[in-house]
């Protein structure tokens, strides 16, 4: 699986809080290694991209 971020992705991770960074990172290693436990979108721009809630954030 290969995973894309958008423009201004990087630069805005390192402005989370680091408590949010690292769990953040810990899902999105799991979504490279286990992508079937998250949810996949089903509607809009972004249909068949996997995501996740780490509140009050969205990946």
């Amino acid at each position: 699986m290969k995973l894309v971020f958008a423009d201004g992705v990087p630069e805005r991770f390192v402005e989370l809080p680091r408590r949010a960074q690292l769990v953040a990172q810990q899902k999105l290693d799991l979504i490279l290694t286990q992508p079937r436990m998250y949810p996949v979108r089903s509607r809009g721009v972004l249909r068949g991209q996997r995501y996740f809630y780490l509140e009050p954030y969205l990946f």
